[in-house]
């Protein structure tokens, strides 16, 4: 028999029974609000069995690593957002997940940045990233940059 100790590391363990019920807590969360879809982070179980219980019918994701967007992308999860404010550098390797079928957003939070994406040639599609309140990131919701990050990137903001 297998013990814990037995496992090579790093190894997801999870408590099958408790991982239902705290997914099923989060959908009744996000069901109180019309319009607000769900979006699991799948940075801690890189898992596809996990996001087939989380994001049932291959439904949209988060992710935090371009490793992580395309062993997703190739399990069938093609709406991710890129939840780590994007570099220049890794455009390319975005792009060529969009143009093999993925539909991997970046978020952003720098005019740089932002005109990196819309001069980019391949498909993308950035979304601003806005500090709600902890710091951790973003653009304060009354900046002038706001607005005019959302100018240059122009079409590349996602529908």
């Amino acid at each position: 028999m297998t013990t814990l100790d037995d496992l090579p590391t790093p190894a997801l363990v999870l408590d099958l029974g408790i991982l239902k019920r705290n997914l099923a807590r989060m959908a009744a969360a996000v069901a109180r609000h019309p319009g607000v879809v769900l979006r699991p982070h799948m940075k801690t179980a890189k898992s596809l069995e996990v996001a087939a219980l989380a994001a049932p019918g291959h439904g949209p994701i988060t992710v935090s690593t371009l490793a992580e967007a395309r062993y997703f992308a190739e399990g069938g999860y093609r709406d991710q957002i890129y939840a780590v404010g994007v570099t220049p550098r890794k455009l390319d390797a975005i792009a060529a997940l969009n143009a093999a079928g993925a539909a991997v957003k970046v978020i952003l939070d720098d005019a740089e940045v932002a005109r990196a994406v819309a001069a980019h040639p391949g498909p993308l599609a950035a979304l601003v990233e806005v500090d709600v309140g902890e710091g951790r990131g973003g653009v304060a919701p009354d900046s002038a940059l706001l607005p005019e990050l959302a100018a240059i990137l122009g079409p590349r903001r996602p529908a």
